[in-house]
């Protein structure tokens, strides 16, 4: 296929990746947000974000050097608007986690001291291990598990489970428990 084709059909993924974080920007300015629809819009987002990731892939190889940089500015100027939308949302379910497991409930005390042994669901990012795709990583997870109430082995945890192809055989024989986080 040729550059201009994949660029026509690419331009409506664009353009629906652009509704979707303003779709997604209106739901988090609300006083009352639905978890469900911030869930279901950052799914379908993350949908186009894959499928712009394969299409720039194909036209930045058959792009022409003097167009290149153009090209990647503005590939990088979407995957930002993504990233930062993916990181705000992430926040925010993240908060009402939290918001909601410090609200008292009617549920046993003996429920209450084993609640810290599930790991709440979280939207974390996947890293195989390509490096120029760290930082963004590094900047989405910690977005994601930066959370006071979670302790070095929950984080440490969330971190592996992100991780696969290189990156999650670099750290496969690492173990770290509450005991190995203790400074000495």
């Amino acid at each position: 296929m040729n550059i201009e084709a994949l660029k026509r059909i690419r331009a409506p993924v664009r353009r629906v990746a652009t509704e979707i974080t303003n779709a997604i920007k209106t739901e988090l300015e609300r006083e009352i947000t639905s978890n469900d629809l911030i869930e279901e819009l950052l799914a379908k987002l993350i949908d186009k974000e894959k499928q712009l990731e394969n299409f720039d892939k194909e036209i930045t190889i058959l792009t022409k050097i003097d167009d290149l940089e153009k090209e990647t500015e503005k590939q990088q100027e979407y995957r930002e608007t993504i990233i930062t939308c993916k990181v705000r949302v992430n926040k925010i379910l993240n908060k009402k986690e939290i918001e909601s497991r410090n609200v008292p409930n009617a549920s046993s005390r003996s429920e209450q001291q084993y609640s810290s042994l599930k790991l709440p669901q979280l939207q974390i990012p996947q890293f195989e291990g390509n490096i120029l795709k760290l930082s963004d990583f590094y900047s989405q997870f910690e977005a994601a598990i930066h959370n006071s109430n979670l302790s070095d082995v929950e984080k440490f945890n969330y971190l592996k489970s992100g991780l696969t192809h290189e990156a999650e055989i670099a750290i496969r024989g690492l173990t770290l428990s509450a005991k190995t986080t203790q400074s000495h």
